[in-house]
């Protein structure tokens, strides 16, 4: 059976200009995430560096033995040297700045529809009983590219795309 899938008739941006506080459906109950902090553990998050993964070399090894360790561990890893320059990745954080401080009326032109989970909005939602995430989103499909929806992609920020 196939999840009923739906969004939220407004952002988080425009719920938050509500005084009164967020929407139930926003707050965890019945103590469920109070001191979320305390209760997990931190987590030594371990470093790959990629130039070095497929070398054979005892560095290369010793790569692929933290990879692995680390997919064991808790599935979560940093990778460094893979060849993505600091000026592109600080260039798309901020153009995705740009887009989120756009008007309203703008974002909402790629609005996720229901039964998607590409363009703007918020949690996909699953059940009733389900607590959401107080965020705004934009998931966009890059790979593989039959997927991508491009008219999901902004076209402003004009460099965006």
């Amino acid at each position: 059976m196939a999840a009923k899938v739906e969004s939220l008739a407004s952002s988080v941006q425009e719920l938050s200009m509500n005084r009164s506080g967020p929407p139930s459906r926003y707050i965890l109950k019945d103590g469920i995430g109070l001191n979320v902090a305390s209760s997990f553990p931190v987590l030594d998050i371990s470093v790959i560096d990629l130039g070095l993964l497929a070398s054979s070399s005892p560095e290369g090894e010793e790569q692929l033995d933290r990879l692995r360790s680390a997919l064991g561990y808790c599935g979560y890893f940093q990778i460094i040297n893979h060849g993505i320059e600091s000026s592109f990745l600080d260039q798309v954080h901020d153009l995705t700045r740009e887009f989120f401080h756009l008007p309203m009326e703008e974002k909402k032109k790629y609005s996720r529809e229901a039964n998607d989970i590409d363009g703007y909005g918020n949690d996909v939602i699953y059940s009733e009983k389900q607590t959401l995430d107080w965020n705004d989103r934009l998931y966009l499909n890059t790979l593989p590219e039959n997927i991508r929806k491009l008219k999901k992609w902004p076209k402003n920020p004009e460099k965006f795309r």
